[in-house]
Formats: structure tokens, C-alpha cells, sequence
């Protein structure tokens, strides 16, 4: 039974990632044919590379604020909405509906509202007397623009899972905390966010995984600049591999292997950390 999942596995992750290995120790010509084996050659000259480094630490920062700015507003929301008031299930329904978009479509969306021109925050400050902003122009705001488009994405999936987990909480568990004096803000740190700690883990995990993984966002909204500030390691991967005519699968290669070894990274120290906080 098991024996059809086990050979999609082989033929579609585990052989390309073993290929993936393999390339990253072979040198390439201009067609990105190999041209014999240079071992770690690669992996060195990546990580001496001051430029690498730095997009290294610009992932890691994106990563951090995709779920920052994920995590926070649809906790909040989900809080707000399941509190009982009239129309919690219409406005559940309205902030879900952005885990309908594709991440394209939601770029193309976001391109429009910051445009400089005509965007709609810069005609907000301009109403509010303040100077317009380049969102996407300038590389103060540019990664962190890019990050709220991705985080406003990933909210309506945040929102379902938290509320989902605030639905299945046990109403009698509730009820003997207001017996007990136990104010809303009480309930909800004691009672409300220890019972759905595991649906803020597997949210905490999965965002930073895809945080780190990003590519529609940067490659629709800035491609990579404006002077690489929004350069991430899967938008590096794509320009060596296949932007700009290029074809350097040794050094892609060495990307997507640092890559698969941060989100392994990331993830087992995550399952180290967090994981024994959560209340199962």
C-alpha cells in the first residue's frame, strides 16, 4: 500500500534533492554543463562572500517579521471574533478570504496600493499632511512592505486554525474560570492561549518555513532590490539558476542545500524551544 507514495517520494523529492547535492560539488560551464568535481569549493566561497551573508541575514529577517506580522494581528482577531458579538461569523468570513488569493494575485494587489502615484497609502498621508513614501523603492521600507503583503496573505489561513482551536476549547473549562473570578484578559492568558498553544506552534513552524521559502512576493513586487534589500536566498537561487540568462547550477545548487539545511535548522529549534511550552 505504501509502495506508490514511496516511489512519488523517490522520483520527486528525494532524487532531485540527492541531484541537488550532487551539483553543488561540480563545476559548470556557461550552459551549466558539469565540468568535473570541486568538492565544498562552493559552500566556502558562499559563506566568504560578504554579499551572501548579507542576504542570508535578509531572509532570516523577512522570515521573522512574515510571522510577526501574521501571528499578532490574527491572534488578535480571533480573539475579537470568537468573544460572541453580533456578526463574528460574517467578519471570520470577510478576514479569512485573503487564504483565498494566490500569492500573485496578491502581489499584483499590494503593487497597486503602494504605488507611489496612485497607491492608496500614499494618497492616506497626503490627506494627513505627510510626505509620500517609495514602499517599494526604498530600502528602508522595502523589505518590510513586502513583508506585510505576504503576512496580509497569510492571515486568512492564521485566522481559520485559531479559530478552529478557540471553538474546540472545552466551554466548561471557561466557565469555571469566571467562577472563579477570572477576568477576560485572565481567561485568555491562563486558560485561552495554553489550550490552543498547539495550533500556535504548528502556525509559528509552518510560517517561518514558508517565510523562508518566499519567492512570488519578491520576484512580482522589487525583484530582489531596490540594491538587493530584498535579495532572499530563493530569489539568489533563481537568479543564479535561470534569471538573467544565467545557468550556474553549482552555486544554485549550494543555495537550495543551504536553504533545505536552515529550515531544518530553524525548525529543530523551534520543536526544541517552543515545542515543550505548548500544552498538549
Amino acid at each position: 500500500m505504501t509502495v506508490p507514495v514511496l516511489v512519488l517520494l523517490a522520483v520527486f523529492v528525494y532524487w532531485p534533492a540527492l541531484r541537488t547535492a550532487y551539483l553543488s560539488t561540480q563545476g559548470v560551464n556557461l550552459f551549466g554543463q558539469s565540468t568535473g568535481f570541486v568538492g565544498f569549493k562552493y559552500y566556502v566561497s558562499y559563506f566568504a562572500d560578504a554579499g551572501n551573508r548579507v542576504t542570508l541575514v535578509t531572509t532570516l529577517k523577512f522570515t521573522v517579521m512574515t510571522v510577526v506580522f501574521t501571528l499578532g494581528p490574527a491572534l488578535v482577531l480571533t480573539l475579537f471574533l470568537s468573544s460572541g458579538g453580533r456578526g463574528g461569523r460574517l467578519a471570520r468570513t470577510v478576514f479569512s478570504l485573503p487564504f483565498a488569493y494566490s500569492a500573485s494575485s496578491a502581489s499584483v494587489l499590494f503593487a497597486a496600493i503602494y504605488n507611489p502615484a496612485t497607491g492608496i497609502l500614499n494618497q492616506v498621508l497626503d490627506k494627513v499632511g505627510l510626505a509620500p513614501v517609495s514602499w517599494l523603492g526604498d530600502a528602508t521600507w522595502a523589505l518590510i512592505s513586502v513583508a506585510v503583503a505576504t503576512a496580509w496573505w497569510q492571515l486568512g489561513f492564521a485566522v481559520l486554525v485559531l479559530t478552529a482551536a478557540v471553538r474546540t476549547l472545552p466551554p466548561e473549562v471557561l466557565e469555571a474560570a469566571q467562577l472563579d473570578g477570572a477576568g477576560r484578559w485572565r481567561s485568555t492568558r491562563s486558560v485561552v492561549l495554553p489550550l490552543i498553544s498547539p495550533s500556535l506552534f504548528f502556525l509559528l513552524v509552518t510560517g517561518a518555513i514558508n517565510g523562508v521559502q518566499t519567492f512570488t512576493q519578491i520576484a512580482l513586487l522589487t525583484r530582489g532590490g531596490p540594491a538587493g534589500s530584498t535579495n532572499t536566498l530563493v530569489y539568489d537561487f533563481y537568479l543564479r539558476a535561470f534569471g538573467n540568462g544565467q545557468a550556474d547550477y553549482g552555486r544554485a545548487s549550494t543555495i537550495a542545500i543551504i536553504l533545505l539545511l536552515l529550515v531544518i535548522v530553524m525548525t529543530a529549534i523551534q520543536f526544541s524551544v517552543f515545542e515543550r511550552r505548548v500544552h498538549y
